[in-house]
């Protein structure tokens, strides 16, 4: 009798737990926050996100709220999600702040670090009543055993060209260059300097980095590099990957040791 009660009370909380996730929706506010809900197969709980998630590509086909800094409150409320995720570097924080203040609940996902998309995983999987064990470790052990080079490439990340934006050590792109093997060039307080042509011209590196965007722009900067006397190896990447701390990035990673070494 006693094993039945146990096996009744099992049964009823696996229910209950089931119905409980099953009702719960969510609009996304920034791509990579999409892209988990779909690396966790919680996609069928997704009812809208921005113009920006285009990845996967029945990431598109959902109703747009909006960009990641002028997302339509509005609308949201309209929706009557049982959370929003939003984006602590992506999003307007007045506007998280006035969802908050209509009665929508928010949660701020930070994306500072690359282990911060782990734990990023984790938390969002808990929301869901989701083990998520197995996907982070299958993550994990795509950078745990990385080789690294024995002398680390210098390397310039350039967001963009004209002027030129560049990529310090203490974001989640420079934690990533980090990880991949390089040593990252820019090393300032500031998160994302804008640097001169003189300054351009004195830094020592043998790589670049920079988005695919400016791929017509190939020549002109091989050209002014010429200019400063450099001749570094330039490798474009896709920028709906490395702006977006979700689960790809670990690929990228693998990706980028390869550059590396």
């Amino acid at each position: 009798m006693k094993k039945l009660s146990k096996l009744f009370f099992i049964l009823l909380l696996l229910f209950y737990t089931r119905i409980f996730s099953i009702e719960k929706r969510v609009i996304t506010l920034a791509p990579n926050l999409t892209e988990i809900i779909y690396f966790l197969g919680l996609e069928k709980h997704l009812i809208a996100n921005t113009i920006y998630c285009n990845y996967p590509d029945d990431a598109k086909k959902l109703p747009k709220i909006g960009d990641l800094w002028n997302f339509d409150v509005e609308k949201i409320v309209e929706y009557n999600p049982d959370f929003v995720l939003a984006s602590y570097s992506g999003n307007s924080k007045t506007q998280v702040e006035r969802l908050i203040s209509l009665g929508i609940k928010v949660y701020t996902i930070k994306e500072e670090k690359v282990n911060d998309i782990l734990s990023n995983i984790a938390f969002i999987g808990k929301l869901f009543n989701v083990d998520t064990k197995e996907k982070i470790n299958f993550l994990s052990s795509k950078i745990s055993n990385l080789k690294q080079p024995a002398k680390k490439k210098k390397v310039l990340f350039l967001l963009s060209i004209r002027p030129y934006y560049t990529v310090s050590k203490n974001t989640f792109i420079g934690d990533m260059l980090n990880i991949a093997g390089f040593e990252n060039v820019i090393d300032t307080k500031v998160r994302y300097p804008l640097i001169s042509e003189e300054e351009f011209a004195k830094l020592d590196f043998d790589t670049v980095l920079i988005s695919d965007k400016f791929k017509n722009e190939e020549e002109f900067l091989k050209k002014k590099l010429l200019e400063f006397g450099k001749n570094p190896k330039i490798y474009f990447l896709p920028e709906d990957l490395f702006s977006r701390p979700g689960p790809r990035i670990f690929d990228l990673i693998v990706e980028l040791n390869q550059i590396a070494k």
